[in-house]
């Protein structure tokens, strides 16, 4: 079993390429530092070949040491790029290069992206030098701005505009937004993640994308126009911005809605009136058919209003939404159940929510769900009379926002105990600003910092009742 350092460390060891490959992988997860001497050997292990000539190992290898980031990694990957035909191993390095963002690797991507190999990843290498602004190599890129897929069109448009701030590469990128193809809309987003400014980045709010693709794009749009002016900030410790702030309130939204899956259709337009759940000619048990249907939907306005059927029933029977999520298996529904919890925020179902937020991420719509829950958790927790169960509300949240290692679901935690506002939420915010190490959550934290502690000044201040 791989479960710490020393038994991933061991693993790499095994006969089995299967576990050596998951142990590289958990490895990387863990951003475990004195692995990377042993996953650079992992870099240049050649067995495990496949029959197409790929290496896997060598590829997770490459892939784990970009999320650790220790820059002595840096000549091993690039060898990797001449030492190695196999292109997906190519990827995973530059990709890695990326994260580790070491100026240094420059002068080896260029004369590999001159270099006669076939395939090689050209939308990896643009991006590289879109972060590096590579202005040498421009005149190879320029073809690229007319290339046939929107990917690296996209890529190529992001490069000139990083380097020349020219607001035409820009629109184009905004127009891949609208692209036909899914991946083409998804793929504009990360090129705008990369190069928008907060002020160019308002048309990433309505396009037709996931939310969990919108939270990464504003996420690191902030985190960039935060960051830019740093030292000035520590020195005179000036607030957010108003626009910064208003941006957050967006992610707030954002986080407590990723009821969507990743490649959604997006065609029929929600009812604008709630549903009449008193009407005779309809049973409960149609009603409950009809919406266990919508939240299977591929459209994420049928799943929306199989959440506004459930909602005006739970608020009537509160045990019957207890009882569906109870015998449920499908994860679509038990997410349109989750919700529909949290948009109701009846104390009934706080213990399913905190349940909800212990889960272990099996797949990424089990991350989703522990986020839902966690911002559902924040309301029934600041309407919840009960101290014992408002307590233990506190407790679960003050676990969330520390131990997990999703992003987004410590920023769901943080907006929770925000909103219940007590002194054991206060105290668990400072705790986890003082241990949190993404900047933009923590930068979170402090604000949700600022706010409770005026509320309490406030609260303290009041007149007592006679």
């Amino acid at each position: 079993m791989i479960n710490s350092e020393q038994s991933a460390l061991a693993a790499l060891e095994s006969n089995d390429p299967g576990i050596r490959y998951h142990a590289a992988w958990w490895l990387g997860k863990h951003r475990v530092q004195n692995s990377v001497p042993a996953l650079i050997r992992c870099l240049h292990d050649r067995r495990d070949e496949t029959s197409t000539g790929g290496f896997p190992l060598r590829r997770q290898a490459a892939r784990s040491l970009g999320l650790i980031k220790n820059k002595i990694c840096v000549e091993e990957l690039v060898k990797t790029l001449t030492e190695s035909d196999d292109i997906q191993l190519h990827e995973a390095s530059i990709r890695s290069l990326i994260n580790l963002g070491s100026k240094e690797c420059i002068a080896p991507l260029i004369s590999y992206f001159n270099s006669e190999v076939q395939g090689k990843p050209i939308e990896s290498l643009i991006e590289a030098f879109t972060l590096f602004k590579a202005w040498s190599i421009k005149d190879k890129i320029r073809p690229y701005l007319l290339d046939d897929s929107a990917r690296i069109k996209g890529a190529a448009s992001a490069y000139f505009y990083a380097c020349t701030n020219d607001k035409a590469h820009l629109a184009q990128i905004f127009s891949l937004l609208s692209h036909d193809n899914p991946f083409a809309r998804q793929s504009a987003a990360f090129d705008l993640a990369r190069v928008a400014t907060l002020e160019e980045g308002s048309s990433i709010q309505n396009a037709n994308i996931p939310n969990n693709i919108k939270l990464h794009v504003l996420k690191e749009i902030l985190s960039r126009s935060i960051t830019s002016n740093i030292e000035n900030r520590q020195t005179s410790a000036k607030p957010l911005s108003s626009q910064v702030i208003k941006w957050m309130a967006t992610m707030d939204q954002l986080v407590a809605e990723t009821t969507n899956g990743n490649l959604l259709n997006q065609k029929h337009q929600i009812s604008p009136h709630p549903p009449d759940v008193s009407n005779e000619k309809q049973s409960v048990q149609d009603i409950i058919a009809e919406a266990i249907g919508l939240l299977k939907s591929r459209t994420s306005f049928d799943r929306e209003y199989g959440i506004h059927l459930l909602s005006a029933l739970s608020r009537q029977d509160p045990a019957m939404i207890l009882s569906l999520h109870q015998k449920e298996t499908d994860q679509d529904v038990i997410m349109g159940l989750i919700k529909t919890m949290t948009s109701t925020g009846c104390p009934e179902f706080s213990s399913v929510l905190m349940e909800a937020i212990g889960l272990e991420i099996a797949n990424h719509c089990q991350g989703n769900i522990r986020r839902v829950a966690a911002c559902g958790l924040g309301r029934i927790g600041s309407e919840m009379i009960d101290l014992s169960i408002r307590s233990q509300i506190v407790n679960k949240l003050t676990w969330t926002i520390v131990h997990p290692e999703d992003w987004g679901l410590r920023y769901s935690a943080t907006t929770a105990l925000e909103q219940i506002a007590n002194h054991d939420a206060r105290m668990s915010l400072a705790d986890a600003y003082e241990t949190e190490n993404d900047f933009l959550v923590k930068e979170r934290i402090g604000l949700a910092l600022s706010k409770t502690t005026s509320v309490h000044t406030i609260q303290e201040q009041k007149p007592k009742a006679p």
